[in-house]
């Protein structure tokens, strides 16, 4: 009877009637003795809304004939009380040509759009390949009450729409449009920083694949490829908080390799687990590519 996106959604009756539709937060002892006393009108109504329009946009935009939509864009601050914390994709076939984020923080949202290029140029991000250059971080990411909810005040909405021609450039396009309206610009440059490189130390291949079908599992206590990418293991391991350096691949390998690996805890453990599959680690000084998130001049 009451059709929704997602949960909690809240349906007020009383008295048989219908009074209001809300979100979980408004269902506390305040707004219910108001409600049991007659009175409705503390409520914030919820309508949900669908990831399947762009946001914002008429309902009659689809019924103009000849009328097609070329770009789109919105940035919003502020929570959308009809909407979930996440994200959501355009597409058309295979190409995603429009990207959805809503009630997420801005640092969340610039990760994202850096690890979708990075991703395209076959590099792997992390925590470890950004720098924040601001007075106040805080205001970049969620800002938590005393109850462990986030202010919603200091929630980010955008949305960016191209033209399936521009598709590849979709996610470059986006953080430059982001910085151009946001309170911090960020982009992606090279900046000389240590890092770990991940390099063959034997002419002899212990890495070509058997073939079979693609599997991948990873974990501090084990992990397997078979007739997968080395890349999905760098991904993995520069996501481990006990590896303080960024990880680059410089094995020149682009075919799919079979690979297992035990327990691992730190760089040492993961350097041993590697040696024999004639690989290493190797700490030394790199042009990296890195977001650097900036706090903007004030004219």
């Amino acid at each position: 009877m009451f059709p929704h996106q997602g949960v909690p959604y809240v349906v007020w009756i009383k008295d048989g009637k219908l009074l209001s539709t809300t979100d979980g937060a408004q269902v506390n002892e305040n707004t219910i003795s108001k409600v049991l006393g007659g009175e409705s009108s503390g409520l914030q109504t919820v309508i949900q809304m669908s990831r399947e329009r762009p946001l914002m946009l008429s309902e009659d935009f689809d019924r103009e004939k000849g009328l097609s939509m070329i770009n789109y864009s919105l940035f919003t601050k502020g929570r959308i009380r009809g909407m979930g914390f996440g994200s959501g994709f355009r597409r058309s076939g295979n190409q995603i040509y429009g990207r959805q984020f809503t009630n997420l923080s801005l640092l969340e949202i610039f990760c994202t759009l850096a690890d979708e290029i990075f991703q395209m140029r076959k590099e792997s991000f992390s925590e470890k390949r950004r720098i924040v250059e601001v007075q106040n971080p805080t205001l970049l990411d969620y800002i938590k009450n005393a109850d462990g909810s986030v202010e919603d005040g200091n929630l980010y909405s955008y949305e960016y729409i191209v033209p399936l021609s521009k598709a590849d450039s979709l996610y470059p396009s986006m953080l430059k449009n982001l910085s151009e309206y946001a309170d911090y610009s960020a982009t992606i440059e090279k900046r000389k920083m240590r890092c770990l490189v991940l390099r063959r130390t034997s002419s002899i291949d212990k890495l070509t694949t058997k073939g079979g079908p693609t599997r991948f599992s990873f974990s501090m206590m084990e992990t397997t490829l078979k007739n997968a990418s080395l890349y999905k293991l760098v991904n993995n391991l520069n996501a481990i908080p006990t590896v303080s350096l960024p990880i680059v691949d410089d094995t020149g390998i682009t075919g799919n390799v079979d690979l297992t690996m035990g327990t691992i805890s730190d760089v040492a453990s993961i350097r041993k687990a590697l040696s024999k599959y004639g690989l290493d680690l190797q700490e030394e000084e790199r042009d990296l590519d890195m977001l650097v998130i900036r706090d903007k001049l004030e004219n």
